[in-house]
């Protein structure tokens, strides 16, 4: 008798393992529109890849995306422009776009959306930023280029500040 229990246990136990291993559901995405370009919220797309980084990767880097988010002005890199220039150097402008984040009930605003815009946009994209107020949201439009604590948006051009 503790044979035949002790087998039941074991095939139930295998039958457990093999549903844990099963694949993950594959990722909702909106659709693209008519020229490809995917829309989301900074907060949606990182979510992606927070859910399932490997099958956020494989459905979006290297895809053109419109990502509409509000800017931390204290985590971009054209707002400490003037300590890099007196270090000697001239980083590339960077925005960044907030994701709310929780632990235990409390906020913790780590990560979020980095647009890396070319060279060439760092004045305009400087000037556009001081004339916005400290919440304001933006659509900014570039190729999804993964995540490493935040998600990466690279070649952006800002499409509108509201």
């Amino acid at each position: 008798m503790k044979k035949i229990l002790g087998l039941v246990l074991a095939l139930v136990g295998l039958a457990g393992c093999r549903s844990k291993t099963a694949p993950p559901a594959s990722l909702v995405l909106p659709a693209p529109d008519s020229q490809g370009v995917y829309h989301l919220t900074a907060e949606a797309l990182f979510g992606l890849y927070e859910t399932d980084g490997k099958e956020a990767d494989r459905l979006l880097r290297g895809k053109p995306a419109v990502v509409t988010g509000w800017v931390e002005r204290e985590h971009s890199a054209v707002e400490i422009d003037k300590e890099a220039a007196k270090r000697g150097e001239r980083p590339r402008p960077d925005l960044f776009l907030h994701v709310p984040h929780t632990s235990n009930g409390f906020y913790i605003p780590v990560g979020g959306v980095i647009c890396t815009f070319p060279e060439s946009a760092r004045d305009t994209l400087r000037a556009t930023l001081k004339k916005l107020d400290r919440y304001a949201t933006v659509q900014v439009r570039g190729i999804v280029d993964g995540k490493l604590g935040s998600v990466f948006l690279k070649d952006c051009t800002l499409e509108r500040g509201a």
